[in-house]
């Protein structure tokens, strides 16, 4: 893969049912499937570019048929999300809209999580589920949004100082911890604006 600006990650979790989703994915001409979700996009006649992981759960012959390029990485102290990330990073891209980030198996979306928050200052990550955006930052952002939009911060860091605009519960220099504090704030327009001095996630509600 030459140097991209933008690529595509579908992960094996929820298939996404959002229509708009799909469109993206399929409209994606730098799309990657963690290998379990292979099976998923192929059935929704969603043919991807790339498959990575350990390979475990996707089926040979899938690859082979439509002429997949695959790429086989054993480490099992990484998930196949992480592994997809390093793998992104040597092929220097500069951006991921994820999918399927979320449902199944509870563990794996909480790790899916960390993992996004992990990479949040070595590439540029966004997520989609059929119910939100999610957008790990680690400074300034300003965000586009709607009236009444519910607008999530989330840290795994032991502190986060939080400056926000335009929420309806303005957050000034608001120290953060992991806990459920910042949630289920509230948009007043058409965007809003976060600062904060370490890493978080932006939880924005679609509908």
């Amino acid at each position: 893969m030459d140097i991209v600006e933008h690529a595509t990650l579908v992960l094996n979790g929820q298939f996404p049912l959002n229509k708009e989703h799909i469109t993206l994915i399929k409209g994606s001409p730098n799309l990657i499937a963690a290998d379990g979700s292979l099976n998923n996009l192929i059935e929704n006649k969603i043919i991807p570019q790339y498959v990575i992981g350990d390979m475990d759960s996707v089926e040979k012959n899938l690859i082979e048929k439509y002429n997949i390029e695959s790429t086989k990485i054993k480490d099992q102290s990484k998930t196949d999300f992480e592994k997809i990330l390093i793998w992104c990073l040597e092929k220097k891209i500069q951006k991921i809209s994820i999918f399927g980030i979320s449902g199944k198996d509870e563990d794996h979306h909480l790790s899916n999580l960390l993992t996004l928050n992990k990479f949040s200052q070595k590439i540029i990550l966004q997520a989609f589920t059929d119910n939100y955006i999610i957008t790990p930052i680690s400074s300034y952002k300003k965000f586009k949004s709607f009236k009444n939009q519910i607008v999530s911060i989330m840290t795994f860091e032991k502190e986060s100082l939080i400056q926000s605009k335009n929420l309806f519960y303005e957050l000034n220099q608001t120290k953060i911890t992991p806990s459920n504090f910042s949630i289920r704030n509230i948009s007043m327009g058409d965007q809003f604006e976060i600062e904060t001095s370490n890493k978080v996630l932006i939880f924005q509600k679609i509908n």
